[in-house]
């Protein structure tokens, strides 16, 4: 069914018809992986999608492809780019492995006695 959804998304968004669908998810890489189709799969035959959506009912299609185009809008429009992935950084003042902070971890290392003199100098003369 996820397939099923994911290949309708495309044909919502590029208004295409179940033949030149499939073909076009056939010939495009990229449309497979969108899809979760193996390069190797097969891709479902237009009159196996033209069954399920009259099965599901056009309108609950419909209605799903609207609430994710609209979720991906909002999503591109957001601050931070819908991004939520958390990046190991090293801590403040820091630039070594020590104290390293991993997905808001901050380990317990104490820096060497001359990172932390440099540190001390370097906030000094801020």
């Amino acid at each position: 069914m996820q397939t099923y959804l994911r290949i309708m998304f495309l044909k919502f968004r590029y208004r295409l018809g179940y033949e030149s669908l499939r073909s076009g998810v056939g010939d495009s890489i990229t449309w497979r992986r969108i899809c979760r189709i193996p390069i190797d799969g097969k891709v479902p035959h237009p009159t196996t999608l033209m069954k399920l959506t009259t099965r599901c009912g056009t309108a609950a299609v419909q209605g799903c492809n609207e609430a994710l185009l609209a979720k991906a809008i909002r999503r591109s429009r957001s601050p931070a780019g819908g991004s939520r992935t958390r990046v190991a950084r090293p801590a403040p003042g820091c630039g070594t492995a020590a104290g390293r902070r991993v997905s808001g971890h901050t380990e317990s290392r104490e820096a060497p006695a001359a990172l932390s003199a440099g540190r001390d100098e370097a906030q000094a003369t801020v």
